[in-house]
């Protein structure tokens, strides 16, 4: 009867230590997954998030110079060194363009792509209005030109730069709802392999028990 109910002990321990098994398993594969989704968001902040910022920044401070260079060639007369400025503009056009095409690139969410399409309506309508601007300033009719630039030009700008930083803006909240996805996360996974390790302590007990070692 001894032996009877020793057996029974031992069936006994052997289904917790099955179950424990298991539930190592499950909480090995739930922290894994934790782990893996955490790495998985922060690659993703970089590369969907941190960058476009970086690139619509970039896209502004290029804004900035063509009005610098705008104002610059207005003030001139010489028309070797008009040129030499509207040279640069072109290339300053052309380093925007590429800036945009790499923005294009990346994965975003409908309402991030609303706001990059109407900033890039709106470069567009304030390209036509500077056209006309540095038509007449390279004929050296810098009086009219800059009325037209005050008129047309200037407005359009302030309201591509306000563009940007809304679009910008909408990078950075979605990095920080990312962010807080990804703590939210590493919480979990900590917690699993608190669970974890308590699990691997209680197996070591029971394998004591079993084998009186």
């Amino acid at each position: 009867m001894k032996i009877l109910d020793n057996i029974r002990v031992r069936t006994k321990i052997l289904v917790l230590v099955i179950f424990s098994v298991i539930s190592l398993a499950m909480v090995g594969g739930v922290n894994s997954h934790y782990l893996q989704k955490s790495n998985d968001e922060l690659s993703i902040i970089y590369s969907e998030r941190l960058i476009p910022v970086q690139l619509v920044n970039k896209i502004a401070d290029k804004n900035n110079k063509g009005n610098a260079l705008t104002l610059q060639l207005m003030s001139e007369t010489n028309m070797e060194r008009n040129q030499l400025l509207l040279d640069e503009l072109v290339v300053n056009g052309r380093d925007t363009d590429a800036l945009y095409t790499e923005l294009d690139t990346i994965k975003k969410d409908t309402e991030t792509k609303k706001l990059l399409e109407k900033v890039e309506s709106q470069r567009k309508e304030y390209k036509e209005q500077r056209a006309k601007v540095l038509d007449l300033a390279m004929k050296n009719q810098n009086a009219e030109a800059y009325a037209l630039y005050v008129e047309n030009v200037e407005p359009l700008s302030r309201q591509y730069i306000k563009d940007c930083e809304a679009l910008s803006d909408r990078y950075v909240d979605l990095s920080k709802s990312m962010k807080d996805e990804t703590e939210k996360n590493t919480k979990d996974a900590l917690t699993n392999i608190i669970i974890f390790i308590s699990l691997v302590f209680f197996l070591l007990l029971l394998r004591a028990i079993v084998t009186g070692k």
